[in-house]
């Protein structure tokens, strides 16, 4: 036995309403050639294009239903735009973290080999003085750190 799929269950149903329209009057000599038939066949034309105007209409429905994940899902176009524009803001960002690694990198590299590096930022950040060394510390003027500009540098 064939498995009963809503789209057959929508057919058996409209076949049935359109059979049901045509017979509903006891068959006689008349219905077959005078104008009770043709008034009939009218009938069940006219009942079969409101028929189909309603199929028509499910179709469209359905064919709706299937487009709308394509459009608007989670695989839709539109997303995808949103997932691409989001993928070259974080590659740009992988290559300054990229950058700032190489940095780091090499700066371990130089105080792992060198002792020349430790003691610089021992003098800088520690105030290390050397011995025969004297530390000065030159404070500007007022007037003067207007137009100098100052950063600072995090190790």
């Amino acid at each position: 036995m064939l498995p009963v799929t809503p789209a057959l269950q929508l057919f058996i149903i409209s076949t049935k309403k359109i059979f049901n329209g045509i017979f509903t009057e006891p068959l006689n000599f008349r219905g077959f050639c005078g104008m009770g038939y043709r008034a009939r066949v009218k009938s069940w034309i006219d009942t079969a294009k409101a028929e189909m105007r309603l199929v028509d209409f499910m179709l469209l429905a359905v064919l709706c239903a299937l487009q709308y994940p394509l459009w608007f899902g989670a695989g839709s176009w539109w997303n995808m735009e949103n997932l691409h524009r989001k993928l070259e803001i974080k590659q740009v960002i992988l290559k300054q973290l990229e950058a700032r690694n190489d940095l780091l990198a090499a700066q371990v590299t130089s105080l792992q080999t060198g002792s020349r590096a430790v003691e610089e930022l021992a003098r800088r950040h520690l105030g290390m003085v050397g011995k025969g060394e004297v530390f000065v510390w030159v404070i500007p003027a007022k007037g003067a750190l207007d137009g100098v500009r100052t950063t600072t540098q995090a190790s």
